[in-house]
């Protein structure tokens, strides 16, 4: 549920890709004209919200053609704006402090999941440079900072109309696809035996070792916690598996994979590991979410409507209704 007196809506890549063609006047938007008339006007009065995240970011660099990404990137600042959801990786570990803080009875820092900060969107810490290569490249880079190169750009996608697609930033992104999808696949395989409780305990465990462990002493440095109570919580299983249940963005994360995993005839795609993401991020802070079918039902067959008091569809004229 949204944490900001506005309404916080979250669109899927593809929402944001029909809106844009109500904007340039193509006939494929006709059918949403007037739901398009009402979010420009909600969002000039500051009642509805539509927070940009990296995966749109992403998304948009891989469109080969300039006018359709000029158009679509306009559209996104048009309604978008400088808003922003922080991505999974940061949010997870956001959660993940303030789930052991509250272990420990001490205090954390209040982080929001939103941010006007184009370097927080995309996770990067504003202070290293020098990277040579396309843009998608340079974010791929832990040594590249954008804070100078961005933060005061007129617009955060400025640069994007300029460079756009590069040949070796999607070759480096299909690599990583690839081998992403290869990993999931290999997981499914892994599980199949498995109760679905052990299932989601392995998973979390799994997600905890290759997306945490490596950061965890940075963020309880953070909150005062030392190195023993650390390597405590790690050797004991239960006590891990029961905090890494309270983070959000971890286990929405790994329970849509498990959904997903028992659909046997959906093959995985490059695009079900980013809806993944985004839904496991967005879902927890948000008023609405408008997603694709499958993803929709992935979501209303785990009650996250009710569990996190969001609303789910897969019809942009669902604003309609409110």
């Amino acid at each position: 549920m949204a944490m900001l007196s506005c309404m916080i809506i979250y669109l899927d890549q593809n929402k944001w890709i029909d809106l844009a063609r109500v904007r340039s006047g193509s006939p494929e938007g006709q059918k949403y004209q007037e739901v398009y008339q009402k979010i420009k006007e909600k969002v000039s009065t500051g009642e509805w919200k539509f927070p940009l995240s990296s995966v749109h970011y992403m998304e948009v660099f891989a469109i080969r053609d300039p006018v359709q990404r000029k158009n679509l990137i306009d559209t996104m600042l048009e309604i978008g704006g400088r808003f922003y959801i922080r991505p999974y990786l940061v949010l997870q570990l956001i959660e993940l402090q303030k789930q052991i803080a509250l272990k420990l009875d001490i205090p954390a820092p209040e982080h929001s999941p939103f941010s006007n900060s184009f370097c927080e969107l995309l996770g990067i810490d504003p202070s290293q440079l020098k990277i040579e290569g396309g843009p998608i490249t340079k974010l791929l880079s832990p040594n590249f900072d954008y804070a100078a190169y961005i933060e005061n750009l007129p617009d955060p996608f400025s640069f994007m109309l300029s460079s756009g697609y590069k040949k070796e930033d999607l070759e480096k992104l299909s690599e990583i696809w690839q081998n992403s999808i290869a990993e999931l696949e290999d997981l499914k395989a892994e599980l199949s035996d498995l109760s679905d409780k052990d299932k989601l305990e392995k998973l979390l465990i799994k997600s905890f070792h290759s997306e945490i462990e490596h950061r965890l002493s940075h963020i309880l440095n953070q909150i005062g916690v030392n190195a023993t109570v650390i390597e405590e919580m790690i050797q004991d299983k239960e006590r891990l598996v029961s905090i890494l249940q309270l983070v959000p963005t971890l286990n929405l994360h790994n329970r849509l994979k498990l959904r997903h995993f028992k659909n046997k005839s959906k093959k995985t795609h490059r695009n079900d590991i980013k809806d993944f993401a985004f839904l496991a991020s967005a879902l927890p802070y948000v008023d609405i979410v408008i997603a694709e079918k499958l993803l929709v039902s992935y979501s209303k067959q785990e009650k996250i409507e009710s569990e996190y008091n969001v609303k789910i569809s897969n019809d942009l004229n669902f604003l309609l209704s409110l």
